[in-house]
Formats: C-alpha cells, structure tokens, sequence
C-alpha cells in the first residue's frame, strides 16, 4: 500500500512540473524580423531578435556571427537591450547590423531561446523572417539581352553643412591676408614719410660715456675694478666704431697691433692708448690698486685719444666759423 501511495506522490509531481512547463512555455514568444523587407545592393539594414518571457526566469539565446544566412553578411552586433515591460515581463532584444550584396530572396532559420531545467531543456523558436535584395533603378535587370557599361557611383550633393566650414576658412584667410597688406603698405608710407636720421658720429659716442663715467665718480668712491673696465670698454668701442675693427673681442697686444697697422698716426696717441690698456689690465686682472693720479691721467689719457682720432663729417670741416673747434673744446675733460 505504501509502495503504491509513493507512485502515485511521483506521478502527481511530474504532473505539476509538466503543467508549470507547459505554463511558462506559453508565456515565452520569440520573434525575429528585418526592419524592411526590401533593400538594394548594399544597402545597411536592421535584424532584431526579440524575446518576450516572465521576469523571473532565465533564457540562453544562440549568438549569431559573420552571416545570418548565405548572402547576408553581419556587419554588427548583438547589441543587447531589456525592456520592462510591466512588473512580472521583459522583452530582450538583439539587434544586428547586415547588408548584401547578392540579389535575391533571403530566408532567415529561425532563431532560438533556451530554458534549461532539471530535466530537460526546452527551446523557444522564432519565425522565418525574409527579405529581398535589388538592384537599384538605375541597373538594368540582367545582362541577358548584352552587355552594358559599368555605372559610375552616385555624386551626392553637397550639404550646406559640408559647404559652409570651407567659406567661413576662406573668408578668414582673406580676411587675414588683406591685414597683413594694410600693415605693409603702411610701414612702407611710414618709412617714406619718416625723416632719416643720421646715426651720431663714434666720437660722440665716446664722450657723451666718458662724461657719464666721470659724473658717477666711481675711483673716488673705491670702485676702482669697475671704473677701470668702463673706461676701457668706451675705448674699446670707440675704435670698433671708428675703425671697424673689433677690439671689443682681442687682447690689448692685439688691439694695439691692429691699430698700429691702419691708418691712424701710432706714433702721436699710441702711449695715450697704451697706457689706457695696460692700466685697465692690471687693475681688471693683477688686482693693481691705482693712484688717484692714475684714475685722473687715465680719464684724461682717454678724451685726448678720441680728439685726436676722430673723423670729422664734412659738415665740420667745411664750416669756416670755428663752430667745429667750439664742439671740440666743449668736448675735452675740464671745460
């Protein structure tokens, strides 16, 4: 009697998981469908597969890749979606990217969904979905009849969009362009217009330093290194000025021998300008301290050097009124 109440117990629960199957089973639709029955040759279109079930179970559904079928290529996907469609059902969906590039009339197998149980596993299948590939307008429908001449691709028409970047760079690049002329043009009148100046003889040069190294009083106050590098640099670079030579960058032996070399009368300012070097050297570098003597003698030493050597414009030299002697004098230490 036991032995036969324990079958009847085992019957009735394959019964209520046959029904609670059989229940489920029809609560889950699986579909699966293009978003156009009809493109052309190479045409992008939509493949979706959507799956309807209740929200507490869990379905496997079979992954496609490369080609749904012969002819129709994957271009991408799955890209995978849920949507709560009320509070106990979901639709899952899986949409794909494909084309072809084969005329014809496709049919798609039916896809599947998988429910696995203690069991056995049950499959939830699709529809067949179909579509039909064309060529477009402008192809003839077959070459039966002869041969035809490869069509050219199509020629969009340009957007506004795509036009309207390239003006406003041109518009800019001209804009750009008719400034820069502006400026040249007038930098060219400016410089027409402005009066050429001279540039202030090397001799002016030399005593407009010499007179402010004496005016700051450098040797009175103890600043002997220093009064003796600015003394010999005005020298220096009176003779680069009035000679072209570059005795800011030679040694005084060096100086001294180019010098001696041009034509400047050596013999007449030579000791003048050799005492300025070697004085200068060996306060700069034997840390000599000099005389107050020395420091005076070397100022004057420097102002008959450049009097004796400069070069006069022609304006001095044709002036008779002895306006030119007048600068002269102004021009020599103590006056």
């Amino acid at each position: 009697m036991t032995g036969l109440m324990r079958k009847g117990a085992y019957i009735i629960m394959i019964l209520q998981l046959v029904m609670l199957s059989s229940a489920i089973g029809k609560d889950i639709r699986v579909t699966s469908l293009f978003d156009t029955t009809h493109i052309t040759i190479g045409d992008h279109v939509g493949y979706s597969v959507r799956i309807e079930q209740p929200a507490g179970i869990s379905l496997e559904v079979v992954t496609l890749k490369d080609t749904l079928t012969n002819g129709i290529e994957i271009l991408r996907g799955p890209d995978k979606d849920t949507l709560y469609l009320d509070e106990e059902r979901l639709a899952i969906y899986h949409r794909y990217l494909v084309t072809s590039f084969d005329t014809g009339r496709y049919e798609v197998r039916p896809i599947y969904a998988e429910m696995h149980t203690e069991s056995a596993i049950r499959r939830f299948h699709s529809d067949y979905a179909y579509i039909k590939v064309e060529r477009p307008d402008i192809a003839p429908p077959d070459t039966e009849t002869g041969f035809y001449d490869i069509i050219e691709p199509y020629r969009a028409p340009l957007t506004p969009g795509e036009v309207m970047p390239w003006m406003l760079l041109t518009a800019a690049i001209l804009f750009i362009l008719w400034l820069v002329m502006k400026y040249i043009r007038g930098r060219r009148a400016e410089g027409l217009e402005a009066e050429i100046v001279p540039p202030e003889a090397a001799h002016i040069l030399a005593y407009r330093s010499l007179e402010k190294l004496r005016s700051e009083k450098l040797w009175q106050q103890g600043r002997y290194k220093e009064y003796f590098i600015r003394i010999s640099f005005i020298v220096r670079e009176y003779i680069d000025n009035r000679y072209g030579l570059n005795s800011l960058e030679s040694t005084s032996e060096e100086t001294l021998a180019m010098l001696g070399s041009s034509e400047m009368n050596f013999d007449d300012v030579g000791e003048c300008l050799k005492d300025i070097l070697t004085l200068s050297d060996l306060v700069k570098f034997a840390k000599h301290t000099p005389e107050d003597t020395d420091c005076e003698i070397c100022m004057e030493h420097a102002w008959n050097f450049v009097s004796k050597t400069r070069k006069e414009r022609l304006s001095e030299r044709a002036d008779e009124s002895g306006k030119s002697e007048q600068v002269k004098e102004r021009s020599r230490p103590g006056v």
